[in-house]
């Protein structure tokens, strides 16, 4: 990911090796990856239910009261 960072740096006009910016990659890419993480992470259970601030919510043919 770091390198395609670099790439685009290059396609827009930038300078990947200027001192501002060495570091640039590695952090976009750390970055991304913390804030995906959670695409990564399995729900335990075979039903997801999930009760809001409604009365009730149908979820996977079942009931989820308050």
């Amino acid at each position: 990911m770091a390198s395609a960072v670099r790439t685009i740096l290059d396609c827009i006009g930038e300078d990947p090796n200027r001192e501002g910016l060495l570091r640039t990659p590695e952090r976009y890419a750390q970055a991304i990856m913390w804030m995906t993480r959670g695409y990564e992470e399995r729900l335990a259970g075979s039903y997801i239910i999930s009760c809001l601030a409604f009365e009730s919510v149908i979820s996977i043919g079942k009931r989820c009261d308050k």
